[in-house]
């Protein structure tokens, strides 16, 4: 098992559910809380030998695992995290927004109770695992049931997010359905200027290819469901020849239903798990010799959001180490086709509202005092804003760890702990950090954690030789 990783999962997932990724102007405490732990995992981090921090002892997987459930499941319980329920149980018709409507009416009732029966049942199974091998199969297709069932409850319980993600990417979604340009679209403004800035579409249009299918099942959010799930069922997929197969099956549940406050990021309406699992996606294909299939997903993910091409220039080092530069050429050709082939036409169709939208927009944004970063919380603290801090202070940690972390990304597990890392360090010193942003940094160590305990693919293939 990889500590550093699951150090950063313990930790990334317990400050956002504490936090809801948000410092709270008027009472900073669990904010300043958040941030102490985040500084304290970088100093580890960045002075723990990497080689010592690989785990293979059995017994201790298995404990780890168990903390993982156990965490997951008990801040799940104490709370939800669910922002807009209110506003279901004062309108009730609200529950039947959409194509799911045999939901009942006190469906908020509901999403509580299958909560405490999935947590109940995962604790149990958890704790009784070598003993409930027989059962294996059934958990295996039950739990996957049971999670969409979980997170279309979720969707009906908050159909309505009063939220700039969830009205902006709805209305450029019908838009573009439409024949029109989303990034010249004036967007309702529901927070009526005290957000600072005027409301655009800032994603990428590679979003699309996940908006409208979802939006054409009801709701945009669906893609975000879809992908969390899809990690988790890849994530199991890689731990099928691990010896305590059930309890890593329980553990990938209970972090990815659960872990990060996974309901607030679907409440929310926050697009990175899709980009999470179309990295991973792109990573599993790149293990696999699959060169212009894992181009193909990095193509995409970078179409997606501003910020994604990070995930991708690791993903190329990798490809660099594991293959060489002629084999990688075939990655770094195909994705930088397939980017072009998304941004291009948005880019033609009308490049300055395009530019102004998704680059210069997303880069003029004001800081904001409730964002959980160190920067924001001097300007809280101190009414100075540093701005520089926010470009120096990673660039100075990216050289100083650059051979580090380019001997570490020998495996996946090193992969996606670099990448959750770095994606930290912009995080931490940025002006907008919410929980959206640490959810994907918790995303990335828990594969990197998966990864750690899996056995790798020439293990499996040993095994099979053997067999056959």
């Amino acid at each position: 098992m990889n500590l550093l990783s699951f150090l950063g999962v313990l930790v990334f997932g317990f400050s956002i559910w504490l936090t809801r990724g948000r410092i709270d102007p008027g009472h900073p405490s669990m904010g300043t809380l958040a941030l102490s732990m985040f500084c304290v995992f970088m100093l580890i981090f960045i002075f723990c030998p990497i080689q010592k921090t690989r785990i293979k002892d059995q017994k201790f997987i298995k404990f780890g695992l168990f903390i993982l459930v156990l965490i997951s499941c008990f801040t799940a319980l104490l709370e939800d995290n669910l922002v807009y329920a209110s506003l279901v149980q004062s309108n009730p018709n609200l529950a039947f927004i959409g194509p799911i409507r045999w939901i009942p009416e006190n469906c908020y009732i509901l999403f509580k109770s299958m909560t405490w029966a999935i947590i109940l049942f995962l604790i149990v199974f958890a704790v009784f695992s070598r003993a409930c091998l027989n059962f294996t199969s059934v958990i295996e297709r039950l739990l996957p049931l049971l999670g969409i069932f979980l997170f279309v409850l979720v969707l009906r319980v908050t159909p309505l997010p009063i939220i700039d993600v969830f009205t902006t990417n709805t209305t450029a979604t019908l838009k573009l359905l439409e024949g029109i340009n989303p990034y010249t679209v004036n967007y309702l403004d529901i927070y009526q200027g005290t957000a600072g800035y005027l409301p655009s579409f800032g994603y990428l249009p590679g979003y699309f290819l996940a908006s409208i299918p979802s939006l054409i099942l009801g709701d945009v959010r669906i893609a975000s469901v879809a992908s969390i799930l899809i990690s988790g069922y890849l994530m199991c997929s890689e731990l099928r020849e691990n010896k305590s197969y059930l309890l890593c099956l329980i553990a990938v549940y209970s972090c990815i239903l659960f872990g990060g406050s996974s309901f607030f990021i679907i409440d929310q309406a926050w697009i990175d798990p899709i980009i999470a699992s179309i990295v991973l996606l792109s990573a599993l294909s790149l293990r696999k010799n699959n060169l212009i299939l894992a181009g193909l997903y990095s193509g995409v993910a970078i179409t997606i959001k501003q910020y994604a091409f990070i995930a991708v220039i690791l993903l190329t080092i990798f490809a660099c180490k594991k293959y060489g530069i002629k084999k990688a050429f075939v990655f770094l050709r195909t994705y930088l086709i397939v980017a072009g082939a998304i941004l291009l036409p948005f880019v033609l169709w009308n490049p300055v509202k395009f530019y102004e939208s998704a680059i210069s927009g997303i880069m003029q944004l004001p800081p904001r005092l409730d964002s959980l970063s160190i920067r924001s919380f001097i300007l809280l603290k101190t009414g100075s804003d540093l701005s520089l801090i926010s470009a120096i202070a990673p660039i100075a940690f990216f050289l100083f760890l650059a051979s580090r972390i380019w001997n570490g990304i020998v495996d996946l597990s090193g992969v996606f702990m670099h990448m959750g890392f770095m994606y930290f360090l912009i995080f931490v010193f940025s002006s907008h950090a919410f929980a959206n942003y640490y959810y994907l940094v918790y995303l990335f160590f828990f594969f990197s954690v998966i990864f750690s305990i899996s056995p790798s693919p020439q293990e499996v293939e040993i095994k099979d030789q053997c067999i056959s």
